[in-house]
């Protein structure tokens, strides 16, 4: 059951990339309702991916993989033990992963740690997704970080969200498109439109963040694709 889909797809080793929109709190099951107005609980924010990053770190030797989830995440906030969080690489342009990092979660509240498989080779592709062992790290409190000696490095834990977006600027530009009251539907002479007065509507905004730094040399040598997914875990 994988929830979003890619967010930001990367040309990794050379990292000529195409940016999309973020997403915060859009994707299904995650705006506190269902079909029918149902309530649902909002744990499920933490596995609504908001963004996608990959750059080359350590002057290219190796590369950190970001996913954020949880949008508005506050001190209480955690990863869900119940879901698989994933970065898939595709190496080789036909757009299927070739190399996945899995990301899970143990426990709750101020006991949670966390794990990673680190880069490995994916036994199942798509979305029947498979939980991959042994770990590589594991035990990593959330908020820590922990590596391997010129390897892979873990941190999962709250951060800034570094997503910059002006909702007032957003809505006014849509309501003039619309045509609405008090607008002529002319995109050039927004109502309300004050570049100088611009504002981030995330400012102070908590996000969970899943940063994986890997060897560049296990993503291999070419142009790659990046994207990440999560799943719910099928139960043992």
């Amino acid at each position: 059951m994988v929830r979003p889909t890619p967010r930001w797809l990367a040309a990794g080793l050379l990292f000529t990339a195409a940016a999309h929109a973020a997403d915060h709190i859009d994707a299904p099951f995650t705006d506190g309702t269902v079909a029918g107005g149902d309530a649902v609980d909002l744990v499920e924010k933490s596995y609504d991916i908001a963004d996608v990053f990959a750059f080359p770190t350590n002057g290219g030797q190796t590369v950190a993989l970001v996913m954020t989830v949880f949008p508005f995440a506050d001190s209480t906030s955690r990863l869900n033990p119940e879901v698989l969080y994933q970065f898939k690489v595709d190496t080789d342009g036909d757009r299927i992963e070739d190399r996945v990092i899995q990301v899970t979660a143990s426990g709750t509240g101020s006991a949670q740690t966390v794990a990673t498989t680190g880069v490995t080779t994916p036994t199942v592709l798509g979305t029947e997704d498979n939980r991959l062992l042994p770990n590589l790290l594991e035990g990593v409190p959330f908020n820590g970080t922990a590596g391997v000696a010129g390897g892979t490095r873990l941190f999962v834990g709250l951060s800034d969200d570094p997503f910059y977006f002006d909702l007032a600027a957003f809505r006014n530009f849509v309501a003039e498109v619309k045509g609405e009251p008090g607008n002529d539907g002319d995109p050039d002479t927004i109502v309300g439109f004050a570049p100088a007065a611009q504002n981030d509507t995330l400012a102070g905004a908590n996000i969970i963040s899943i940063v994986v730094e890997v060897p560049q040399a296990e993503l291999g040598t070419g142009t790659v694709g990046v994207w990440a997914t999560t799943s719910l875990l099928d139960p043992q």
